[in-house]
């Protein structure tokens, strides 16, 4: 094979090689995009924060201990490996070498996982996924107050409510024996000039899939929704139905903010 030959297969080569390059760069920004990291390199996993009092806690032997403070719930904690494993994209990446890319051409982004504090003036407002419900997560609360989200929680039953359009005040789904309703919605805060996923469901079952279903099906949301914020009700089986249920919700209703 001639010197010709050979320099148009390596140019051959080197095309292909830095086409998946770009393809790859351009499957992070995308990702970058759509969690607000384009504005602010910061992104907080909020999990919800239960109280232990003083000499309340249990070990595995059924022993008291003096422990006291927050603690994140066991089915929360769950979720972690499911934007660990998607953010990995953008941050260390596969090997050494996407590492040292992600870092030239994306810059550092800082992802971090911690459990809500109890008081609201202790949050710190930037781009949030905001797991579990209202009622142990202050931010998720914060939130579904905030005249922002299009979807929230009925008081009266516990089923999701519209809180906005022609549909206003309609109940979409009741907890019940058998399923679980949750709530994934993409707010857009202006104020903060932020971006704020809430999965929060009912019961566990549906906010574990209302998080699962983010990290799945991020680039399929992007396409649909573009950069404009949306509003999902999904409904999943309960845990004793099927443990597994949660990855495969169904979408019961969703909206373009």
């Amino acid at each position: 094979m001639n010197k010709d030959v050979w320099l148009n297969v390596w140019a051959n080569f080197l095309a292909i090689i830095i086409g998946i390059i770009f393809l790859d760069i351009f499957k992070k920004r995308n990702l970058i995009n759509f969690f607000g990291l384009k504005k602010q390199n910061k992104l907080t996993i909020y999990l919800s924060s239960l109280y232990i009092p003083h000499n309340t806690a249990l070990t595995y032997t059924n022993k008291i201990i003096s422990f006291q403070g927050l603690v994140i719930p066991e089915y929360e904690h769950q979720v972690i490996p499911f934007f660990s494993n998607l953010f990995t994209l953008i941050t260390t990446g596969k090997n050494v070498f996407h590492t040292i890319l992600n870092k030239m051409l994306l810059g550092n982004v800082d992802i971090s996982y911690i459990n809500t504090p109890l008081q609201i003036n202790s949050i710190s407002f930037h781009n949030l996924i905001c797991i579990g419900g209202p009622s142990a997560n202050i931010v998720t609360n914060y939130y579904l107050r905030s005249n922002l989200n299009w979807l929230g929680f009925n008081s009266t039953n516990n089923g999701i409510e519209i809180k906005k359009g022609k549909r206003k005040g309609q109940v979409l789904g009741l907890n019940n024996s058998n399923e679980d309703f949750g709530i994934l919605e993409k707010i857009i805060d202006k104020k903060n000039d932020s971006i704020v996923f809430i999965a929060a469901g009912g019961n566990y079952m549906a906010t574990k899939a209302a998080a699962y279903y983010l990290s799945e099906n991020w680039r399929n949301l992007q396409k649909e929704f573009k950069n404009n914020g949306f509003a999902l009700c999904i409904k999943t089986p309960q845990h004793f139905i099927d443990n597994e249920g949660y990855k495969y919700p169904k979408i019961i209703y969703k909206v373009k903010h």
